[in-house]
């Protein structure tokens, strides 16, 4: 259904309206998106503009695993990155260009990285956070 509606877009010139509130489908096929919150529409962007929207500091999560998630997490503080201890990580929001200043931070200091899984942030993401609602 997805090739068929983008070809449709794509080889016929047509445009085709889709609501759906299965995001990460929507990230994949549509080229603008159009966010409606209580009956209103917030923002209508190219998907990578909506992504773009939020803090460039936001748009990376790092899960780090070490030999010393504790040495680690206090060293990353120390050098002024922001961290959360997990039970078995370190969980990082951050800029991507900031990621080998943590990998240099942490084998400076010899502390072992086992491993470092990342998470773009995506369509989901900036709607719930353009969507939540204000205390």
């Amino acid at each position: 259904m997805r090739e068929f509606l983008r070809s449709l877009a794509n080889k016929e010139g047509m445009t085709v309206f889709v609501s759906s509130h299965i995001l990460s489908e929507m990230q994949q096929m549509c080229d603008r998106v159009g966010i409606i919150n209580h009956g209103r529409m917030v923002t209508v962007k190219t998907v990578e503009e909506i992504i773009s929207m939020t803090s460039d500091k936001e748009r990376t999560e790092l899960f780090v695993r070490t030999n010393d998630n504790v040495k680690a997490s206090e060293l990353l503080l120390s050098a002024g990155i922001e961290n959360k201890q997990e039970s078995d990580c370190i969980h990082i929001k951050i800029q991507s260009d900031k990621v080998p200043e943590i990998v240099s931070t942490l084998a400076g200091a010899n502390i072992a990285v086992f491993g470092m899984n990342s998470r773009e942030q995506s369509l989901e993401d900036v709607f719930m956070k353009l969507t939540e609602v204000k205390a």
